[in-house]
């Protein structure tokens, strides 16, 4: 559930959380009421990627014509309680990403959108190991990273 001004921090149905688990109703059956609880005092994290800038399209594999494709990935790590969000890379290499749900991330930065990455498998993802970050976010945390850009080739 993705929300304009904060982030889901629980959605549960007959006593199921539905954040970690499917809904699941009987053939013919009443859809049990679904609560969602809103929170809006996520944590704020901003940060450059290391050696991309505009003066220097050398620096880290960051070139112009993928800024616009370039952004980071925050992904939960498993059993955690965090929930997988993307920020976009601004053209001087910089990113912001408010209302990040609390929790552990491995936090990635790629030179192009993901959209095949199988963020839930840790068989995946470990393959990044080498670039990634892994905070820890607490309600109303600011948080400054500095990330390695991870190229197509990689």
């Amino acid at each position: 559930v993705n929300t304009a001004i904060g982030f889901a921090s629980s959605i549960t149905s007959n006593g199921a959380d539905l954040q970690h688990q499917p809904l699941v109703v009987a053939l013919g059956g009443a859809t049990p009421p679904i609560e969602i609880t809103v929170r809006d005092d996520g944590a704020e994290v901003e940060g450059a990627i290391v050696g991309a800038s505009t003066r220097d399209p050398a620096g880290a594999g960051f070139r112009s014509q993928r800024q616009s494709q370039s952004n980071v990935c925050f992904i939960p790590m498993t059993g955690g309680a965090g929930q997988f969000r993307t920020a976009s890379v601004s053209p001087d290499g910089t990113f912001r990403l408010q209302q990040l749900p609390p929790g552990v991330y491995r936090v990635l930065a790629f030179d192009r959108q993901q959209p095949d990455l199988e963020y839930a498998s840790e068989e995946a993802v470990s393959k990044y190991e080498a670039k990634a970050q892994v905070i820890r976010v607490v309600a109303g945390q600011k948080v400054h990273l500095q990330l390695p850009l991870i190229t197509q080739g990689e």
